[in-house]
């Protein structure tokens, strides 16, 4: 045999049996993996390396080898693995745009934009260079070589000329072009009206602008591009935003949730929901929810200021504290974090720290007036009212169209006790903010601490006209309607509380009390109050309107056993005349005449009100 095949035979032979003998690719990746999650940085090193030597294209190699050096904070080698990756697969433009990333990371802004450069000088190469580029740019929000770079593929790539139509689009939103915007998109619509993707557009642009009409416009667009493309991860999240602006939160939600379906690593609609969490004071799910999106983002700010927020919320002030400094340590210019930090300090009586935040926010370009706002908060807990409403005069005078200066300014007044004052602070921001519900909360509650009963009632109800989903706002009224003695016209507005807050607890005891006071469908008076009780079992006032429902159900017993445990935890309570007087009350409906009485005479120490003497007076002279 020709000695040159023999060797070449032989060559084969050895080739197969060392493939036979090395394990697979994907199972030393986990080996690798593995040593990893086990501290084993430097063996897991080893193995990768072995790997891209035995297959320069296999791409999960690198990146794990990347994660390695970055976690370490190695960026010289980080950067060489990206290198060695694009030497190995020299066509791929995605690789150029990892590089990119990994300097704009790095803040080497002279070498991130010679990537790109490379990127896009060589379209021929690269497929699709100015779109990679183009979106990288708009993902770091520089929207101005953005907007240049799909300019340029569009000249380079006429036959594309809608793809970068639709980018071009984006960039104008990003730089909050939105009339321009519209008018490439109605372009665009005028070829093509029944384009999904440019209805979808037109809608994002409409949620932009903050108008109501607008906003109804979107909403209609978005849900019917929903019918044509169910599986639009990112327009299902663009419907739950443009129902959110309309307050339509359970409908909001089932859209996020969609969304995350679609895609389980998809963010945004996560914050979202965690967000709706926080508000309804859902802590925990709020705390699971952050901490689901730090599994997948582990840097991602929003998550973290999510988290810092539900523990705070959950009473554990340190742990929040520790969060929150550690981001702003790293990131000084986040006035979100520092908000919330000094919010945190002047919880913890910090006053001096929460100050200094507070100031460097306003102090900050442009000014955050959540840091004025924050300052005033300070000012008031020092008892300096009239410092804060000096300072918030002074800045309401340079900028007279910033209405939550006037609210601020109503606020402090109002805690002053200074109610025209704050009266006439709230008239104005309702003026230059007419569709402000939470103005008219404010109104009412201003109105009446004043007395005036009658605007406080118009104020409340504009309020809930404006904010029918609000539970607030409907409880003012509610109350308001129950003080002056009209039951039958606030007890729909009581009921509207339960539905949006089922465990709103004084909407529970106060609606129980009502209809035990009409004794007409006791049981359920009862189940009202049951529930309140369930969620504050130590609150006396419940503890007495369930004695009091059993008293109408006849039931002494129950009534007695409750009221004396009510009682004994409660010695100086405001209202101990009121559960004595109804104790009697249970005692003489059992016919204890003696018990009865003992209990008016302590009724008659705790120094009862006009209203509740007489009723004291009247059973006494019963029992005589």
């Amino acid at each position: 045999m020709n000695c040159g095949i023999l060797k070449f035979l032989i060559g084969l032979v050895l080739l197969s049996s060392l493939a036979q003998s090395q394990p697979p690719i994907a199972a030393e990746l986990t080996r690798a993996q593995t040593l990893v999650k086990d501290g084993k940085p430097d063996e897991a090193e080893a193995v990768l390396k072995a790997l891209i030597v035995r297959d320069k294209t296999y791409y999960p190699a690198y990146d794990a080898l990347y994660g390695i050096y970055a976690k370490a904070a190695k960026a010289v080698e980080a950067e060489d693995v990206l290198t060695q990756k694009i030497a190995a697969n020299p066509s791929d433009g995605t690789l150029l745009i990892n590089l990119a990333t990994h300097y704009f990371l790095a803040r080497k802004v002279t070498e991130m934009k010679a990537v790109l450069n490379r990127l896009v000088s060589d379209p021929k190469k690269y497929a699709d260079a100015f779109q990679l580029a183009g979106h990288f740019l708009f993902r770091i929000k520089d929207y101005d070589n953005a907007e240049r770079t799909y300019s340029a593929g569009e000249v380079a790539n006429p036959d594309k000329h809608i793809v970068f139509t639709k980018r071009l689009i984006e960039v104008k939103v990003g730089q909050n072009k939105l009339s321009e915007a519209m008018v490439l998109t109605e372009a665009l619509l005028k070829d093509n009206p029944k384009d999904p993707d440019s209805i979808a557009m037109r809608a994002t642009i409409q949620l932009h602008s903050n108008n109501p009409e607008q906003i109804d416009k979107a909403i209609v667009d978005l849900q019917s591009v929903a019918t044509q493309m169910p599986d639009n991860f990112v327009l299902r999240f663009n419907l739950g935003r443009a129902l959110m602006m309309k307050n339509r939160v359970e409908e909001a939600k089932v859209q996020f949730q969609e969304s995350i379906k679609l895609r389980l690593d998809y963010v945004p609609p996560r914050l979202a929901l965690a967000h709706i969490q926080l508000a309804k004071g859902d802590n925990v799910a709020a705390l699971a929810s952050g901490r689901d999106i730090l599994g997948l983002q582990p840097n991602d700010i929003g998550a973290q200021l999510i988290v810092a927020s539900a523990v705070t919320a959950m009473g554990q002030m340190k742990t929040a504290i520790v969060i929150l400094e550690s981001l702003v340590k790293e990131h000084p210019e986040l006035n979100d974090a520092k908000y919330q930090l000094a919010f945190n300090y002047f919880q913890e009586n910090r006053l001096p720290d929460a100050e200094k935040l507070f100031s460097e926010m306003y102090q900050s370009n442009p000014p955050d007036l959540r840091g004025m706002m924050g300052l005033t908060e300070v000012y008031m807990s020092q008892g300096k009212f009239d410092t804060a409403l000096a300072t918030l005069k002074k800045e309401m005078d340079l900028y007279p169209g910033q209405t939550n200066l006037k609210v601020a300014y109503g606020n402090v007044a109002a805690r002053k006790n200074d109610l025209p004052e704050a009266i006439k602070a709230y008239e104005e921001a309702a003026k230059q903010t007419p569709q402000d519900g939470q103005l008219y909360v404010r109104l009412g509650m201003a109105y009446r601490q004043s007395g005036d009963l009658k605007k406080a009632e118009v104020n409340f109800r504009r309020a809930v006209e404006l904010l029918p989903d609000n539970a607030p706002a409907s409880f003012e009224l509610a109350m308001l309607l129950h003080i002056q003695g009209d039951p039958a016209k606030a007890r729909p507005f009581y009921e509207k509380v339960l539905k949006l807050q089922p465990y709103h607890e004084i909407a529970l005891n106060n609606l129980a009390f009502m209809i035990a006071e009409e004794g007409k469908d006791l049981d359920y008076a009862l189940s009202l109050a049951q529930r309140a009780m369930a969620k504050n079992p130590t609150d006396a006032n419940i503890g007495d309107t369930v004695g009091w429902i059993y008293i109408k159900k006849k039931l002494p017993d129950s009534a007695i056993l409750i009221l004396n445990e009510i009682i004994a935890k409660s010695a100086g309570h405001p209202n101990a005349a009121v559960y004595f007087y109804h104790l009697a009350m249970a005692y003489e409906q059992k016919g204890d005449k003696a018990a009865a009485t003992k209990a008016l005479d302590e009724a008659m120490k705790a120094k009862p009100s006009e209203s509740s003497l007489k009723d004291i007076q009247a059973l006494q002279k019963k029992l005589l």
